[in-house]
């Protein structure tokens, strides 16, 4: 519950200079609409006035007000903070009357909140404050000297500082409810990221491999498939020289039959009688070539033929005779 005490060191002091400087008055109108809001329970609203109206002007008695209404909330942790600081600053001018109440109300606080959470208290190195950023279990602190403390709450607080010159500082600390945990900061630089150098390597050059006769594999030989046209057409030449030979020695019967049916030439005319020896010997040897050539290339055919398809079982051997020729292996 809002306390008239409360009421009465926020209200007091801004009444008396409302009309002094048009600031006041907007501060004024925020605090008194923020006494309105806390009368009603409205305690979040409160404090969003409150601190519209620290921002122009934050004194004492307003922080004490903030630290209640926190403490309705129970907001513990901001409520200490805020009811600690308020004591501080009242007790640095007691010669202001409100903040002798600023200061009753703040203490009030702080007794019951306190002890409710923990406390980390800050010492820096001389002068290593100003400027740092400070950071307190995720808060932001704006330290204004060489030590400074902070309500956070219980169990684990990282603290973490930033200078200015680039050094660092952090710190997990752990703190108990009603305990007070010292840290001391020693600010350090980073450490330096140390690149290594390069190593160049010289690549291996490997020798070719020498390659000798005997690593070289032999050709394979390519299989055969068949003698080929080659007998067919052997044959084929041999059949048409005795297709010729028929022809000639049709040629020498026909010279013989003009003569005498019965091939007496001495039925002949005496001045045909040479004529018709010359042309029929000459068309019997013709005849006679033709079946030599014929019987040769049928013969030469149907040997290159069987030599070609039994070359890779036995060789074929072919041998004349008397009686004629022979061909030898296995068919």
């Amino acid at each position: 519950m809002f306390s008239g005490l409360c009421i009465a060191m926020v209200w007091l002091p801004w009444s008396a200079r409302a009309q002094a400087v048009p600031d006041d008055d907007v501060r004024g109108r925020l605090i008194g609409e923020g006494l309105q809001a806390a009368s009603a329970g409205d305690h979040a609203r409160a404090i969003a006035l409150f601190n519209q109206a620290g921002r122009i002007e934050m004194r004492p008695g307003l922080r004490a007000a903030l630290a209640q209404q926190h403490a309705a909330l129970g907001h513990q942790r901001e409520a200490c903070d805020l009811a600690t600081r308020a004591v501080d600053e009242a007790r640095g001018d007691l010669a202001r009357p409100e903040n002798g109440r600023a200061l009753q109300a703040g203490a009030a606080v702080a007794s019951t909140a306190c002890p409710q959470v923990g406390r980390v208290h800050l010492v820096f190195p001389m002068e290593a404050w100003r400027g740092a950023g400070v950071t307190v279990q995720g808060r932001a602190l704006d330290p204004s000297g060489e030590e400074a403390s902070v309500a956070v709450d219980p169990g684990e607080a990282p603290v973490q500082v930033l200078a200015p010159d680039g050094r660092s500082f952090r710190m997990d600390v752990t703190v108990r409810a009603g305990e007070t945990a010292e840290v001391r900061v020693v600010l350090l630089r980073p450490a330096a990221i140390v690149r290594p150098e390069p190593v160049v390597t010289t690549p291996v050059v490997r020798p070719e491999p020498v390659v000798t006769t005997s690593d070289v594999p032999a050709p394979e030989r390519p299989a055969r498939e068949g003698p080929g046209a080659g007998p067919w057409i052997l044959g084929g030449a041999g059949a048409l020289s005795l297709a010729l030979m028929g022809v000639f020695y049709g040629i020498e019967t026909s010279a013989l039959a003009s003569c005498n049916v019965q091939g007496n030439l001495a039925y002949c005319l005496p001045s045909s009688v040479d004529t018709v020896r010359s042309n029929t010997s000459t068309w019997a040897m013709a005849g006679n070539v033709a079946l030599g050539l014929g019987l040769a290339g049928i013969a030469g055919g149907v040997i290159w033929w069987v030599a070609g398809v039994k070359s890779e079982q036995e060789p074929v051997t072919v041998g004349l005779n008397p009686q004629g020729f022979t061909v030898g292996g296995r068919f």
